[in-house]
């Protein structure tokens, strides 16, 4: 199954929302921008956002998307708010998409 650039941005962004700090707690209204004094991220209604991200850089290319949205789900149980990936590979990177030799070979 081939996954779309837009479907792979929703799945990076459900963890962003992350669960709130209490029960209490309304989710942050995205986007995020900078507090007025420059210093820390802000919701659109001015609450601070707590960016704490995990980096696996390379989620999309080297999960398959079923894995990936394991992974989102287990990283937003965990408490992280953000991650930051790259949605393409890197220079001189090798076999981009090897999960899919197991299950696509002509894609090897």
């Amino acid at each position: 199954m081939k996954t779309t650039t837009p479907t792979l941005l929703l799945c990076s962004l459900l963890i962003v929302s992350g669960p709130p700090l209490t029960a209490t707690d309304a989710p942050p209204a995205f986007p995020l921008k900078v507090s007025e004094n420059r210093r820390h991220l802000v919701d659109q209604q001015g609450t601070p956002f707590l960016y704490q991200a995990d980096t696996p850089w390379m989620l999309f290319t080297k999960l398959t998307e079923t894995e990936a949205k394991e992974y989102i789900t287990r990283r937003k149980e965990q408490g992280f708010t953000a991650l930051q990936v790259m949605l393409t590979g890197f220079l001189g990177m090798t076999n981009p998409g090897s999960h899919l030799c197991s299950t696509q070979p002509s894609k090897c």
